[in-house]
């Protein structure tokens, strides 16, 4: 469930929200810790929140902004509000936005919290397909949606791909019985932490 900030129509948002007892809830247009200990303070902190960061000033304190509660499971980053604040100009291709992603997923994986992509905003579901290979390129595993049929094409693209996990984990594995350090597979070399990704992914799924 998403609420508008409290300093806005936020606190009335919450009541309805509240009554249909949700898993999280996303606010709207943080851009300070003190936000988010207002919002865990208003639901008792018996709710996951999940703050999202649309300004410039929201970015730069992105980090202290998901260690601020405990109840804060992840982050997201928006792209029209970041667009707009930027002064830039919004792009299927979304250079502007480069730098926002790239900087808010090392601040989320810095706090220790999931980071999730902001929307594609344009109807093509080609690229919705684009955007979300580039943001698994950079370490994304979650991503906002704003149209149903991206769904199954964002599906894809961040679903992992566990059957190279297993090839990187047997790889690394018979170089090492080698007496090796690090392996070659497609013409890559694959080392120690290409290899932990792997057992790591492997091992979340149930399969290692």
């Amino acid at each position: 469930m998403r609420i508008n900030p409290l300093e806005t129509c936020g606190r009335e948002d919450l009541v309805g929200v509240l009554a249909g007892r949700p898993d999280f809830i996303m606010m709207s247009k943080v851009e300070s810790p003190a936000q988010v200990k207002a919002l865990e303070a208003e639901t008792g902190g018996a709710v996951d929140l999940v703050p999202n960061v649309e300004t410039a000033a929201g970015l730069l304190n992105t980090c202290a902004i998901a260690k601020a509660s405990k109840r804060v499971v992840a982050a997201l980053v928006a792209s029209e509000d970041m667009v707009a604040d930027l002064g830039a100009a919004r792009s299927r291709r979304g250079g502007e936005l480069a730098y926002v992603r790239s900087r808010f997923l090392v601040e989320c994986r810095a706090a220790g919290v999931e980071a999730i992509d902001c929307p594609y905003t344009f109807s093509d579901v080609e690229g919705a397909a684009a955007d979300a290979r580039y943001a698994r390129r950079l370490g994304y595993r979650m991503k906002s949606l704003v149209h149903p049929a991206h769904v199954a094409a964002v599906n894809r693209a961040l679903t992992p791909n566990l059957a190279r996990a297993r090839r990187i984990v047997a790889a690394f594995e018979k170089a090492r019985a080698q007496g090796k350090d690090r392996a070659r597979l497609d013409g890559a070399l694959i080392e120690m932490p290409a290899y932990a990704a792997a057992k790591r992914l492997l091992e979340s799924d149930g399969q290692s």
